[in-house]
């Protein structure tokens, strides 16, 4: 295991921009999956799993993770590009807290990232219609049962104020 915090804090308004999408900050915990280097890793906020960690013995932190890492290990690390990251919400803990309809899966993907030696995340990509570019295939590939989206509330194409925001 590695102990370190590998996803920044997310930025709640960019810079200055004519286009960009606003999500529904969804209350889970920070879960990232990774490859790096040709071997898939799972991260928290502030630890980092390789297979035989998430495969053996001991704990590797949020609630029902273990099984469900166990369960998707092979497809991730078939179809996750190298050196590409999926950064997302596990709601397993919160999911209480949201209708049943709107949290079905365990695992809302936010972002993606590309990762550098060290390793590092960087070049964070929000938008949803890329997440098929970690796999190098179309996002619908990706329209399974047991992995989500964080929804989409708005795509702006003018920078907002703080009433747009509001509303």
């Amino acid at each position: 295991m590695i102990k370190r915090t590998l996803y920044p804090e997310t930025p709640r308004i960019p810079e200055k921009t004519d286009n960009a999408i606003i999500t529904e900050k969804m209350d889970g915990a920070n879960l990232t999956i990774l490859k790096y280097n040709g071997e898939l890793f799972i991260a928290q906020r502030n630890s980092i799993f390789n297979k035989d960690e998430v495969f053996g013995d001991g704990n590797i932190g949020y609630r029902g993770l273990k099984g469900w890492a166990r369960e998707h290990w092979e497809w991730f690390d078939k179809y996750l590009n190298d050196n590409t990251a999926l950064c997302g919400e596990w709601m397993v803990e919160t999911a209480k807290s949201y209708p049943p309809e709107v949290v079905h899966k365990k695992f809302y993907i936010f972002a993606t990232a590309k990762v550098v030696p060290g390793p590092n995340l960087c070049d964070f990509d929000y938008y949803r219609e890329h997440v098929g570019d970690a796999f190098g295939i179309s996002t619908e590939f990706l329209d399974i049962s047991w992995l989500g989206f964080v929804p989409t509330v708005a795509r702006i194409y003018k920078f907002p104020d703080k009433e747009q925001l509001d509303d």
